[in-house]
């Protein structure tokens, strides 16, 4: 009989009944205290159903009665890192791992326990781990580069005995990892990574000249991001002796948008259109984008409603107000806007 409820509790997980099934498996278990696939399961649909503490009570059961199986030990640890119990879902991970060392998730996991728990050098480990078994994990190069930055005054070696040989027939793929840590913002930890491979092998020309190309590129963006910051200056000091010039705030939100400082690029271009409604703000492809990104089309149709209100002859609003409107989605709202500026040129 225990055998048919744990196939109801399957059933009744499978069809997304997640409450029906948590009294099945539970019957389940009364039948049969033994059976380890039913605290599994039942761990598994209580997960579900966002029941941390009786999920964990559930996985702990699962390994005491079957401590071969490798994925109660990985939802134990998912489970406790909801709970934000590092040290006991590293230890799940660690047991996972033991059983499965092939499943790059459970490496990743557990070194998002250990970052946690600032154990640098194991993260860095575990992270290295899942990128060796699958190097296009989702978001494993902004965890492991984070790692690498939090060891940077500490160049010591953090790897394990023979974790990282670098031989002729992998140095590729650790010159390759240099570079995707470089993408994406991430060139510190590159530099990292490279010195770490230096403190292994610093007879390794192709792992000194990537960190050489690194540091160049690294000295090219300290000088764009301090010329940056000197436009920056220069349009807030424009700003502040003309107020009432909208390509003072036209130039200060075109300077901060590349500087992704979006929600103060989008409030200097409300001012800009603000300060002048009647010109051809349409064909300002940047000012829009961050209009876009910040959610200000609303308040730009708003402004733009008021202004032909009040100068109903007036041209370049109509076409303004047009463009929000496509944005928005509203066409039909945004084609008669155009109508009557052709309507104005007739």
């Amino acid at each position: 009989m225990n055998n048919d409820y744990h196939s109801l509790g399957n059933s009744l997980q499978e069809s997304g009944r997640f409450d029906e099934a948590v009294i099945a498996y539970q019957n389940a278990i009364a039948q049969n205290p033994n059976f380890s696939w039913s605290y599994h399961s039942l761990g598994d649909v209580l997960q579900k159903l966002e029941q941390w503490d009786e999920a964990v009570a559930a996985y702990r059961k699962a390994v005491e009665l079957n401590p071969d199986f490798s994925w109660s030990y990985h939802n134990l640890g998912d489970v406790l890192l909801k709970l934000e119990q590092w040290e006991e879902a590293a230890a799940a991970y660690r047991c996972e791992i033991e059983l499965n060392p092939d499943f790059c998730w459970s490496f990743c996991n557990l070194g998002d326990a250990l970052t946690k728990l600032k154990q640098w050098n194991e993260a860095i480990n575990a992270y290295f781990k899942a990128i060796l078994i699958d190097r296009d994990l989702p978001g494993i190069y902004e965890k492991f580069g984070y790692v690498l930055r939090q060891i940077e005054s500490d160049l010591k070696p953090v790897f394990l005995p023979g974790e990282l040989p670098i031989t002729p027939e992998n140095r590729e793929f650790y010159l390759g990892l240099g570079r995707s840590l470089a993408q994406g913002d991430r060139l510190e930890s590159a530099i990292i990574f490279c010195k770490l491979l230096l403190t292994y092998e610093p007879d390794c020309d192709r792992a000194s000249a990537q960190l050489g190309e690194f540091l160049q590129e690294q000295e090219k963006c300290v000088s764009e991001a301090l010329e940056e910051d000197r436009a920056l200056a220069s349009c807030r000091e424009c700003v502040a002796q003309k107020p009432d010039d909208c390509w003072s705030y036209y130039n200060l939100g075109a300077v901060l948008s590349h500087q992704k400082k979006w929600d103060e690029a989008a409030t200097s271009f409300l001012k800009a259109i603000e300060i002048n409604p009647d010109f051809y703000w349409w064909f300002y492809y940047n000012l829009w984008e961050v209009l876009v990104k910040q959610n200000k089309l609303e308040e730009v149709a708003s402004l733009y409603r008021g202004v032909i209100e009040a100068q109903p002859e007036a041209f370049w609003p109509y076409l303004n107000l047009g463009e929000a409107l496509t944005r928005q989605g509203k066409i039909a709202e945004a084609i008669c806007c155009y109508q009557t500026v052709s309507y104005q040129q007739t």
